[in-house]
């Protein structure tokens, strides 16, 4: 459905009762929610799992941390799949390291697809901490996250540069950029008030939370409950909300 003509349909009916129909919303997702970790346990807790059901196939960590460095071919983009706790440095040399488990590491899945690195986990498992992926690689312009990482990114300097979350995960950026380009799906939170992008261009869907550097012009769209939460005075502000969310100067 046209998001122009939803919003349009949405903004008819008061705004109390599109509160309360959002609220019924999140409500009835919060219930099944709980009801499938009651089921099937928490998926993504602070890195003790990786994997969303419980099976019989899942690996118990070992306790004994390691460290190994992955020899990949040159990359500009990163893909993160699962549940890690992961730290991006702008360097001039490329590296990959990866630190848990020892049992765990050889599931730990980090590999070169054209320009783009992929991180994912091959089977399911249960560990004190979750695993962690060291990247130093010199000219990243784009991330994508699904599921529930927590990812630390510092150093950036490129012309533009595309973040695109979805799931639960956390992702902090720190650095500068002319464009920013960033789509938030689910319940992610993005803090890059330390990001200083000229133009930033967000789009956020579900309940998830941005803050934000924009130094001359800001595009934001909200649909549902989210939040947008700016820096820099930029001249130029376009807000675009369908639902109760949030755009706001800090």
């Amino acid at each position: 459905m046209n998001h122009s003509r939803w919003g349009a349909y949405f903004n008819v009916y008061p705004r109390w009762l599109r509160r309360a129909f959002v609220f019924s919303l999140l409500l009835f997702t919060l219930v099944g929610t709980c009801a499938i970790i009651a089921l099937v346990g928490w998926p993504f807790h602070a890195g003790v799992t990786q994997g969303f059901f419980r099976n019989t196939d899942r690996i118990r960590g070992s306790g004994i941390e390691k460290t190994e460095q992955r020899a990949l071919s040159p990359f500009t983009s990163i893909e993160v799949n699962g549940s890690f706790e992961i730290y991006i440095t702008g360097q001039k040399d490329q590296r990959v390291t990866v630190t848990g488990d020892d049992n765990l590491l050889p599931f730990v899945i980090a590999e070169a697809k054209g320009q783009r690195l992929c991180l994912r986990a091959a089977r399911s498992w249960s560990a004190r901490k979750r695993i962690k992926v060291d990247i130093e690689a010199r000219n990243i312009d784009s991330l994508s996250s699904f599921g529930a990482s927590d990812i630390s990114a510092s150093g950036l300097s490129q012309g533009s540069f595309t973040l695109d979350m979805n799931g639960s995960g956390k992702t902090r950026l720190s650095g500068k950029t002319k464009k920013l380009t960033a789509t938030l799906s689910g319940t992610g939170i993005l803090e890059a008030g330390n990001f200083h992008a000229q133009g930033v261009s967000i789009s956020v869907s579900g309940a998830g939370s941005a803050d934000v550097y924009a130094g001359e012009s800001l595009n934001a769209g909200i649909s549902g409950v989210g939040n947008v939460y700016y820096h820099g005075n930029p001249a130029h502000v376009t807000r675009n909300i369908s639902g109760v969310g949030l755009i706001q100067a800090r």
